[in-house]
């Protein structure tokens, strides 16, 4: 998503845990001319019989906080700055890398009016369509029946994408994080976003039109940022108001469990690009 996150270890295993689940993602050199990093982590591995062993038996995938500590099932790291930390993590744990990152890239990705997002991705002839929800909405189950449905679209996400409001316009970008039973990230990807969608599972297709203050909370409540402060709150607050008056808006996608969904999509959005082209032919 342009954002430069560098990682630092001295363990050749993890180096190459890294190398085999990131590898699209991956720039050995950036060049002279590049800015600085947006984020740095330094990694140590952290095998099951150290004295931290008792977090593996965890099965709580939440986060803990303790001052400049984050504590979770997978992981332990340390802020040193923002966009800085030390991290221990398991190297045979795949999910570790995975939540790692969950909790690091929100508050950079922030700063450069970035959502990750808990939601599903998809691209189909050059555009992107978001699904996000909360866990048991139906991402991954949309994106399933979307793919077997359609030969023209391709999965970039079912757990987590960024999302970027650019001027008037969204896009959309896979992230780094594996998710499903492929714990691999996927392909790295950047898009224009052509449809923004807060789904629900209903016994009938349709697309709400959301007011403004409901289409901020609904995506809101699916932004992933297990740590925050006040001054992120009022960012995330902002951003969230960009994305509302950006195009495509944000609607709410009810969906029965069958691909004719997907049609009733493409329909709109067709409908919508005609009568986009009417109205920049009638300001000319």
């Amino acid at each position: 998503a342009g954002l430069q996150i560098e990682l630092f270890t001295r363990s050749a295993l993890l180096s190459a845990r890294l190398n085999s689940f990131f590898l699209d993602y991956i720039i050995a050199d950036f060049g002279s001319n590049r800015a600085g990093p947006h984020g740095q982590i330094f990694l140590e591995p952290l095998y099951a019989n150290s004295t931290f062993e008792p977090l593996w038996e965890s099965t709580d995938a939440e986060y803990a906080f303790s001052g400049d500590f984050v504590f979770q099932r997978d992981f332990i790291a340390k802020t040193v700055r923002p966009g800085l930390a030390y991290a221990f993590v398991a190297p045979e744990l795949d999910d570790a890398f995975h939540n790692l990152l969950r909790w690091f890239i929100p508050n950079i990705a922030l700063e450069e009016n970035r959502f990750l997002l808990h939601g599903a991705g998809v691209i189909c002839e050059g555009s992107g369509f978001v699904f996000f929800g909360q866990s048991g909405a139906g991402k991954s189950t949309s994106v399933q029946l979307i793919t077997e449905a359609d030969s023209r679209a391709s999965a970039i996400g079912d757990d987590a994408v960024i999302v970027e409001c650019r001027g008037d316009a969204l896009f959309l970008h896979s992230a780094p994080i594996g998710a499903g039973y492929s714990r691999e990230a996927p392909p790295r990807r950047t898009v224009p976003i052509a449809g923004l969608f807060s789904i629900q599972q209903d016994t009938a297709n349709f697309i709400e039109t959301l007011p403004a203050s409901e289409a901020a909370a609904t995506l809101l409540a699916s932004v992933m940022q297990p740590q925050t402060t006040n001054e992120a709150l009022l960012a995330k607050l902002s951003l969230a108001e960009r994305f509302v008056r950006a195009t495509p808006q944000i609607a709410r996608l009810h969906f029965t469990r069958d691909a004719d969904f997907w049609l009733m999509i493409l329909n709109s959005r067709k409908k919508n690009v005609q009568r986009q082209s009417r109205q920049k032919e009638i300001e000319v």
